[in-house]
């Protein structure tokens, strides 16, 4: 590169620091050709002594004017004393004299063109300070470097290592940039632009850096701003210079004349490299998950916005969003610990980048909850491998903490624009997608369709209206009535929530229940029945049970017990009368807790049973550690009694029976349909049974008919079950339980 020569300065307008100087030098002309016409008045002042006088009057208001530029009082104050001589003049001098016609014609004119020319020589001192200022800064700094160049975009000034020899500043920085430049006439800024490596033999000199499309756009933003004359602000481009890579920033300023017709520019580079540097350890911090490395929500929302991009918010490029979450992810946590999670978690990470096409993206949004997008979106064929893919790519064992664990997940999948018009209702349809794969039993994928928006708005609604009835007491019990098979004696009820909608009739109990326990309305609902339980069954014979189920959510969260002693003490129910029924599964969630809860309830004289036996663990540990009055065995078995080629549950049937009665428990059948069930469960050997054989779960008045006509026919008395004879304490094997 050549050294830089002397450079002719632009001629420019005055800027605002020149104008005190051309004002106090006009100020200084009116005032020395306003004295001389003064003079001339007197005759006796005529001839040299004349002469004298403006000549010095004139030195003094230039010296004057050249002094008090840079002082805005005394500026001000000089440029009063202009109008104040023309009024002294108009009052004095007659009209019409002629002869202050010649000073006025010279000494104006004069002062004026020493004001330009001094305004010229202020320009020029000032265009040597900054060109000093750069030089110094690139010097001894490296890190800024200013530079002017013609209309036409020719460098006239730059840092040593730039050539002013004709040739235009953006094809000097083009071959340290390595980027394309956009051809004469082409005024559209191209997004996308392929930079040149070090390998590249057209552009020896590319950055190493990595480059964005913002920053590639770079210079032919440059090119187009010289182009079009419009000022140029920050563009961010990288450069090497002096063998080192980094990022610049552009700025110019175009340079016009009086005219407003573009005359050059004037511009300032600086490096920007480690303020970037920091920007973008900042912006990673905000949009990156700093466990996986995988975008997080903040950096998902943003690059999804993209796909989003219209006035309204409307999809401008199609798109396929996928939503993954794991299966049982809590268990390894509870079981293995967090840090095993977070394990868990990375290698999740890894095995779903190694199983997405390049360019798809790929997000953590939190916890077990995963999101990529595909662009554009693939082929149901293709989707359907790709989803098939992954599961099994996250299917294979994965060895953690001396455990082979086997991950798996269930996956929704919504597309846009077909599925929705805006990136929040792509992200709803998407999530309504992967509860539907859960419901669908999990370690699978679902698409969206449209029902499944109107099944998750009919529940939204269904569950604002349980909450109501729940506040109106609007919802009811009924009870199904538990004979003994031997003799066909009505013993007790089972408490059942039944609830009737006023648009929707009666809703069935698995919707409703299943909605109270997610929206954790279930503990009030649970306290309810127990209190209305109670207060029936006062009213029943002495010898009748109830029986009311228990949640697990209400055994974790819940005050059972006092709920319990309550509903006892309010109804004046008798503790005995009251029978507490939990599902094998609600006690294994936490044993420790579990057993204590039944030893309390026990203590107070209620009895315990275990509900759907069969279906769970039903490990016989539980059995010699949970203290019980009795199993339930699970409607399933009873079902396929008679049934061809269900041997099988007959033979299950009488092995939980001689369980049952060497536990000293007894045995509640559910489910009885037929009179061949019952003879059959009777021969086993089975105490109880309820179902539709018997009756449907009734209204409390239909049940107490129901009570009536068994007491009319002296079939109404209490069960023959004795109490278990076990202590009440928990016994120490709690401890070693599987």
């Amino acid at each position: 590169m050549s050294t830089t020569p002397t450079v002719p300065a632009l001629p420019c307008p005055p800027r605002a620091n020149d104008l005190p100087a051309l004002s106090l030098t006009a100020s200084a002309a009116v005032g020395v050709s306003m004295l001389a016409l003064l003079a001339l008045r007197q005759p006796g002042l005529a001839g040299p002594p004349l002469v004298a006088l403006t000549a010095l009057l004139a030195l003094l208001h230039l010296l004057a004017s050249w002094t008090l530029a840079p002082h805005r009082p005394q500026v001000l104050a000089w440029m009063a004393g202009g109008p104040l001589a023309i009024a002294l003049a108009c009052w004095w001098l007659p009209i019409g004299d002629r002869r202050a016609l010649p000073w006025l014609a010279l000494t104006v004119p004069a002062c004026l063109a020493l004001a330009l020319w001094r305004c010229r020589q202020c320009r020029r001192r000032n265009d040597a300070a900054a060109g000093a200022l750069a030089d110094e800064l690139h010097t001894e700094l490296d890190r800024a470097w200013t530079w002017v160049a013609d209309a036409q975009g020719r460098l006239l000034r730059g840092p040593s290592w730039l050539a002013t020899d004709g040739t235009t500043l953006v094809a000097q920085l083009q071959p340290l940039h390595g980027a394309a430049l956009p051809p004469a006439g082409d005024d559209t800024p191209r997004p996308r632009l392929p930079s040149a490596s070090a390998s590249d033999p057209a552009a020896p000199d590319a950055p190493a850096i990595g480059v964005e499309p913002a920053q590639r756009q770079a210079l032919h933003s440059l090119a187009l701003g010289l182009r079009r004359g419009l000022p140029i602000r920050d563009l961010l481009t990288p450069l090497r210079v002096s063998g080192r890579d980094g990022l610049w920033s552009l700025s110019a300023q175009p340079l016009r004349d009086a005219d407003g017709r573009l005359r050059g520019w004037r511009g300032l580079c600086v490096d920007v490299t480690e303020s970037h540097a920091r920007d973008q350890a900042l912006l990673r911090l905000a949009t990156r998950d700093p466990l996986t490395g995988l975008a997080n929500r903040h950096g998902f929302s943003g690059a999804l916005a993209h796909h989003f991009a219209s006035a309204d918010g409307r999809c401008t490029t199609p798109c396929t969003l996928m939503m993954l979450d794991l299966d049982d992810f809590k268990e390894v946590n509870d079981s293995l610990g967090h840090a095993a999670g977070d394990q868990l978690l990375i290698e999740v990470a890894q095995r779903l980048r190694a199983a997405l096409p390049e360019g798809a993206l790929l997000a953590r949004l939190g916890g077990d909850e995963f999101a990529l997008v595909l662009t554009p979106p693939p082929a149901p064929p293709a989707l359907q491998a790709m989803a098939d893919g992954l599961l099994q790519a996250l299917a294979q064992p994965c060895p953690l903490q001396d455990q082979v664990l086997e991950v798996h997940a269930s996956i929704g999948v919504a597309h846009a624009p077909q599925d929705a018009d805006t990136a929040a209702q792509l992200l709803h349809h998407a999530d309504l997608a992967l509860y539907d794969a859960k419901a669908a039993g999990r370690c699978t994928w679902r698409s969206f369709h449209p029902r499944l928006d109107a099944v998750a708005r009919d529940r939204l609604a269904l569950l604002a209206q349980l909450r109501e009835a729940l506040r109106r007491d609007a919802l009811q019990l009924h009870y199904q009535p538990q004979i003994e098979l031997a003799s066909g004696r009505l013993v007790g009820f089972e408490a059942l929530a039944r609830w009737r909608h006023p648009q929707r009739g009666w809703v069935p109990p698995a919707e409703f229940i299943a909605l109270a326990e997610s929206a954790r309305l279930i503990e009030p609902l649970g306290a309810w029945v127990l209190r209305q339980a109670c207060a029936d069954a006062a009213r029943w014979p002495a010898g009748l049970r109830v029986a009311v189920n228990l949640s697990g959510l209400q055994i974790e969260r819940a005050p059972v017990v006092q709920q319990v002693r309550d509903a006892l003490q309010a109804s004046g129910l008798a503790p005995e009368r009251l029978e507490l029924e939990l599902t094998e599964g609600s006690l294994l969630r936490d044993t420790d807790h579990a057993v204590r809860l039944l030893c309390m309830l026990r203590a107070q004289g209620v009895r315990v049973a275990l509900d759907d036996f069969g279906t769970g663990f039903s490990s016989l540990a539980y059995l010699r550690c949970f203290p019980l009055d009795a199993l339930k065995l699970d409607r399933s078995f009873v079902a396929a009694l008679g049934q061809p080629g269900e041997h099988s549950a007959q033979a299950i049937v009488c092995a939980v029976q001689s369980l049952a009665c060497a536990l000293d428990l007894a045995l509640v059948a559910e489910g009885i349909e037929t009179d061949d069930q019952r003879t059959l469960l009777r021969d086993i050997g089975c105490t109880l049974g309820q179902g539709w054989l018997f009756a449907a779960a009734l209204p409390a008045v239909e049940a107490g008919h129901l009570i009536e006509r068994h007491a009319r026919a002296a079939l109404l008395g209490p069960a023959p079950l004795p109490l278990s004879a076990r202590p009440l304490a928990p016994p120490a094997v709690a401890a070693t339980m599987p």
